[in-house]
């Protein structure tokens, strides 16, 4: 079973929640600061590492704080 970085756990965490609060991926880049719609989706996918500042953001687009998203990680198989 291969390992999946921590940083693509948090994306696909992020991304999860961000389609269950039915946040399109244009307006995610836009509240995270993001300028294009692709280097937010590489965010998601974890080819690039999320920061702490795009976390928080992250965390507030979508109505959660950064440790409920991280809680959500640890919490997932």
């Amino acid at each position: 079973m291969p390992m999946t970085s921590y940083s693509a756990r948090v994306g696909r965490a992020v991304r999860y929640l961000r389609e269950v609060a039915g946040i399109s991926l244009t307006e995610m880049a836009d509240r995270c600061g993001v300028l294009t719609v692709s280097g937010w989706s590489r965010v998601e996918t974890g080819a690039t590492t999320m920061t702490v500042d795009q976390l928080q953001r992250a965390a507030k687009a979508i109505g959660k704080k950064p440790s409920e998203i991280l809680a959500f990680v640890e919490a997932a198989p």
